[in-house]
């Protein structure tokens, strides 16, 4: 969930800043940094400690860039964990006003990998490939759709989000031992 909160606010702040109109071309900014908390993975009480490194920029045109990775290891109460690892690149289109005045958004992953490993030990789910995700917003700004696209590649879990179905159907068996 943790991930799927990262996506959220990061595709709103880029929603925010993408509706306040077209923005000079900015030089890329570089964030690095590392934080560890008390945590739930699947069921699992644990402790997280999480790692990133992100690249951004705008462009002229109203189009954004992201790429970065983040590093999470999860180990929990009964000393099992796992690593989970998000790398890739972030285009964000310039944003579309719509006859309604709604807004579309489009953000292309592409060299997207999600990875989900044992501790010190096997791979138990991996994407890769592109993705194309397109969000709608009301001209109120209110939610109305998000779509998700699988273009290319293996991707078992388009959402990122360590504590889905998807992902808890690999953590929560390891974990358990």
């Amino acid at each position: 969930m943790r991930r799927f909160s990262f996506v959220i606010a990061t595709t709103a702040i880029t929603a925010m800043f993408a509706t306040a109109g077209p923005v000079a071309a900015a030089d890329p900014t570089h964030l690095t940094g590392s934080f560890t908390f008390d945590s739930v993975l699947c069921g699992f009480a644990g402790t997280t400690h999480v790692g990133f490194i992100d690249n951004f920029g705008s462009k002229a045109d109203g189009s954004s860039y992201d790429s970065g990775q983040v590093l999470e290891t999860f180990v929990a109460s009964n000393g099992r964990g796992v690593t989970i690892f998000f790398a890739g690149h972030e285009y964000n289109y310039p944003p579309v006003v719509n006859a309604d005045g709604s807004v579309s958004f489009a953000y292309l992953y592409s060299e997207a990998q999600f990875k989900i490993q044992a501790l010190n030990g096997p791979i138990l789910q991996q994407n890769a490939g592109r993705i194309l995700v397109t969000l709608v917003l009301a001209a109120d700004g209110s939610f109305v759709s998000l779509s998700i696209h699988v273009l290319a590649g293996p991707n078992p879990n388009t959402t990122g989000d360590e504590n889905s179905p998807q992902s808890c159907s690999v953590i929560a068996p390891y974990l358990a031992g």
